[in-house]
Parts: C-alpha cells; structure tokens; sequence
C-alpha cells in the first residue's frame, strides 16, 4: 500500500492508498462531520491524464450513475460523486474483508476449502444481489437490463463479518448503453466468460448467471474451470468445453450438479431464465444440508482462515482511524484550505464583528504612516480580514458545511431540507440537474429517478 501522507481531497480525509491503475487511484478514506461523526470510505479517483480523455470521463461518470441505482445489501453502496481538483471521483463504501480470488487462493495454501454450504451460501447471496439489478428499471418503470459482465472473484467481496458483496459495475452496460457498444468488441475476464461473451456477441442477464456458475464450479471442485494460455481459454469458453464437475468432485449432492450443468448449459436458452430461479433451486438444496450456512458461519470461516491478517489490518485500520487531522496544515500536493479553523482562529484573535470592524479601520489608518514595511504589513492584515470578514456574512444557502450533508441517494425534497429552494432545474431524458447559488458560489446536483447521483460545487 502507498501512503497518501493523508491528503484532504474534497470532504473526505484520505488515509492511505489500496490500488492504482490505469484510469483511477482507490484510497481508504475518513468522512467527518459535527459530534465526533466518522465513517470509512473507499474513495475512487480518476487519474489527471485521463480527466483528459472525453471517452474515459464520459465513461466514469457513466459507471457513477449506474452504482448509484444500485441499492441492495449484496451490491456495494455509492455514497458521493463529484469533481474535484480537475477531477472526478466517486465514493463508496469501504467493506472490510477480502475479495473471492484472496479466499479461493488462500484456502488452497492452507488447505482449508469454503466447503459445499458456504459456497452454496455465497453463490445464493450473489445471485440475489444479480437479480435485483438485473430487474431494475427507470423512473418510467421501463427495464435497464443490467448486465455486469465481469462476474469473476475479484469483482465478488467477503466481508469479515459475513457479508456477501459485489463490486466494480465498471463494464456493466444498461440497454441504452449496449446500443452504443461496437459488436465484435470482448470485455471481461476469458476465464469467467460465458460462450455468447467470448465470441463478442450481445449479452443479457444469462450470460451473467453462466459467470455466476463458473464461480460454483470452481469453488465446489477446487479447480479452475477454463486452464491454459489466454487463447486455449477462448476457445474453450465459446465452446464451454469444460471437465465435468462429477468427475472432479464425485460425493456432491445430485441437486448440485444439476444446478452447475442448467447454469452452464452452451444454449442460453436452456439455462436459468433468472438468477432467482437459481436462487430457488440452491436455496432448496441448502435446506437439505445438515448444518445451514449464515453469515455468522461465514464470518467464522473468514476471520479464522486470514486470522494473522485480519489481526494485522485491524490494528492497522484502528490506526489510521485515531489519525487527527492537523488543523490549517495543507499536505504537500493539495491546495485545500481549512477556511472554518481560519475562520474560528482569527476570530478569537479579534473579537467579534464590531472588533474586526475596528481593526479594518485601525490599519487603513496605518496606510497613511510611515515605513514602507508598516504599509505592506497593515496591507497584509486588510486582505487577512476581509476574507474573515466574507467568511461571516457569505453564509447564504450554498456553504461547505451544507454541501458537506449531501449524500448520494439522497431524494430531491431531502436536498432541499438543507439547501433550501434551487435556484434553477433542467429536466432531459428523465435527468434532473438544479443548481443552488449564484454564478460564482454555487452547487449543483443530479437526480435520476428522485435520486442523487452526482454532486459539485464552485467557490466553495
């Protein structure tokens, strides 16, 4: 991990950073507000070079609007999206666990398989997860039809107190959004394509669930389903030409390889039509098993199998978390200033408004005395004040305090609550943008479906 020196990017206080790739940086983040109130968050920013690049933006943003529809217990929740520094970011929950790939790898060095319940448990939380977005539709009740494309176990998350989450709708397209995607072009990971995805055809919900079943397989007989070099794997994946899991794992219930060969059936027509007729179909199967499978099983299963780590990540996370923010000091590469302890520091130097008043006429008076180092010192002090004193009377309905309450998901009325009435509303294609303020000191938002997807704010 690469430490952030504990940069402030727009509200939130980064702590360190998790990842970089080639379009964005993710950092571990500290949200804070009024009475002590902190929560974690996974803050995804897109790189300066690639702020230059109208398709990779407009791809960005686009990822943005998708998550924030997204609102189910198995999907990772985006709080925030916004601009910032000549950048975008978005904000997101921050899940404290480890991904499906760091499970699968780290149960095989030691020996310690998921077992059939547990697997059967987490595949059934993904799929209820996949259904609700595959069902999702707009504010006119018209379906998006959702596909993620790229259900693989880096994209599924285990969380230490078990819960089951999938991330990163990065490629995911809507049926707006598939009208604009070249034919021909393949997305995703060879290993977790279904046989339509490999051969760059157009995809819909079951080519998802055939992603779903891979991961089954893989789990339930501990082996990959697709091997070799990344060409041998594509042409097995348009073929699904894979090892029969009766032959790899012999002692599973007879339910489960039905499960396993109806969603890896070739024809998309003979698989689960839904991820909720799969979920029906495992859910009954994990009422036949002695011991049931929750969340707290899981949790068990998680901490104990990355017992040193989770130990270690703990402590490390406790931390970063007792890291007090270092009032009115600006990390080297931020140009943020901390204006309420500015505001609050000099105002207990000077007094109230009638003090600082007084000040601001005691150093004009100083312009007409003698040295030249007194003049550029009272000049100094005027400019200091002034900006205090614009500080005191520019609290109108746009401030950072308010702007920091916003949250994504939040309804229109909501934003109102803090804000007050906007100041103008353009509605197009079903999206709502208002702005709050004035030309040069304002915040704008975004609404789709009475949801805010998206916020900014200039001279704040």
């Amino acid at each position: 991990m690469v430490d952030s020196h504990h940069e402030k990017f727009e509200k939130y206080q980064m702590l360190d950073r998790l990842a970089v790739g080639g379009m964005a940086e993710v950092y571990r983040g500290k949200l804070t507000g009024e009475r002590g109130f902190e929560k974690l968050v996974v803050v995804k920013r897109m790189l300066p070079h690639v702020a230059e690049d109208q398709e990779m933006v407009s791809h960005f943003i686009e990822e943005a609007r998708l998550d924030a529809l997204l609102q189910h217990d198995n999907i990772i929740h985006v709080y925030d999206f916004g601009e910032a520094e000549g950048s975008y970011f978005i904000a997101m929950e921050y899940l404290f666990g480890k991904d499906l790939h760091s499970v699968i790898e780290k149960a095989e060095q030691e020996n310690s398989p998921i077992g059939l319940a547990l697997s059967l448990f987490v595949i059934s939380k993904l799929c209820e997860g996949l259904e609700y977005a595959h069902s999702l539709t707009d504010l006119h009740g018209k379906p998006l039809n959702i596909t993620h494309r790229d259900i693989s176990p880096q994209n599924i998350f285990l969380t230490y107190d078990g819960k089951i989450k999938i991330i990163d709708f990065g490629i995911a397209k809507t049926t707006e959004k598939a009208t604009k995607t070249r034919f021909g072009i393949i997305k995703g990971k060879v290993a977790y394509m279904s046989p339509e995805q490999a051969e760059g055809k157009p995809l819909d919900k079951r080519s998802d669930i055939f992603s779903v079943g891979i991961l089954l397989y893989e789990m339930v007989t501990r082996k990959d389903m697709y091997d070799g070099a990344t060409g041998q794997m594509l042409i097995k994946a348009i073929n699904a030409k894979y090892d029969p899991p009766e032959e790899l794992a012999p002692d599973l219930p007879p339910q489960v390889y039905e499960i396993m060969h109806r969603a890896l059936a070739k024809n998309p027509e003979k698989r689960y039509q839904s991820c909720a007729e799969m979920t029906a179909d495992i859910d009954n199967c994990l009422y036949d098993l002695e011991d049931r499978p929750n969340a707290k099983l899981l949790s068990e299963y998680m901490t104990g199998l990355f017992e040193r780590e989770y130990a270690e990540e703990k402590e490390k996370l406790s931390q970063l978390m007792k890291y007090p923010p270092e009032k009115g000091h600006t990390p080297s590469g931020t140009a943020v200033l901390d204006k309420d302890y500015l505001k609050t520091k000099i105002a207990k130097r000077k007094g109230d408004f009638k003090k600082i008043a007084q000040k601001i006429l005691f150093e004009f008076k100083r312009l007409h005395s003698g040295s030249k180092k007194r003049v550029m010192y009272a000049v100094e002090s005027i400019i200091v004040i002034l900006f205090v004193l614009l500080l005191f009377l520019g609290d109108g309905s746009v401030t950072k305090e308010k702007y920091s309450q916003l949250r994504m998901g939040m309804t229109y009325s909501e934003v109102t609550d803090i804000l007050g009435n906007d100041d103008e509303c353009r509605v197009e294609l079903g999206i709502k943008n208002c702005v709050w303020g004035s030309e040069g000191k304002n915040i704008k938002v975004t609404f789709i479906a009475d949801k805010a997807i998206s916020f900014s704010n200039k001279g704040l």
